[in-house]
């Protein structure tokens, strides 16, 4: 026997899926994950800030702590990339930035669409100009980024790297819709 786990079982091949005996794992509720995260040390804001940074997974959320980033730079990560300003990845690898500018972008999108935000909070993102946010930079920027995974073990020059993805998330965030 074999266990197979997967978060993209729609991805698997039919002839894979049909041999399989499904069972849907659930994330923790998030009250629960806050309490779980709340015995390793943190505060409960900590805590919450970056169980939505890990997209709810509490054991994604400690990782994130271990490899030295913290809340604080979470929250302030929107209005950092709106700036333009890299300094806020300071110490991240590329892997790492590219994953919160995917996340930063898919909240932007959903604010854009209505929806709200997954990853982090209405007060973290910055708010659009009376025009509205763009929705042809917004996806131009998703594609730039989901383009950008295929090369993140290359050995580019990581600062280069990190500051190039910065001013793809500045122009697409401060990108106004045209009315068009």
């Amino acid at each position: 026997r074999f266990v197979l786990a997967s978060e993209s079982v729609h991805q698997l091949l039919p002839t894979i899926r049909s041999r399989c005996l499904g069972h849907t794992m659930v994330w923790p509720d998030p009250d629960r994950s806050v309490a779980w995260l709340q015995g390793h040390g943190m505060t409960p804001q900590q805590a919450g800030t970056l169980l939505r940074a890990a997209g709810g997974r509490p054991d994604d959320a400690l990782q994130f702590v271990a490899s030295g980033r913290d809340p604080a730079t979470w929250s302030a990560l929107p209005k950092a990339m709106q700036r333009g300003d890299a300094g806020v990845f300071k110490d991240w690898t590329p892997m790492d930035a590219v994953d919160a500018l995917h996340k930063l972008c898919h909240d932007l999108l959903a604010l854009h669409a209505g929806a709200q935000p997954r990853f982090f909070t209405p007060g973290d993102l910055p708010v659009a100009g009376k025009a509205g946010r763009s929705w042809p930079a917004l996806t131009d920027w998703s594609r730039a980024l989901a383009k950008s995974t295929r090369t993140m073990e290359h050995p580019f020059n990581p600062g280069l790297m990190l500051e190039a993805l910065t001013s793809q998330a500045k122009i697409a965030m401060n990108s106004v819709h045209s009315g068009h």
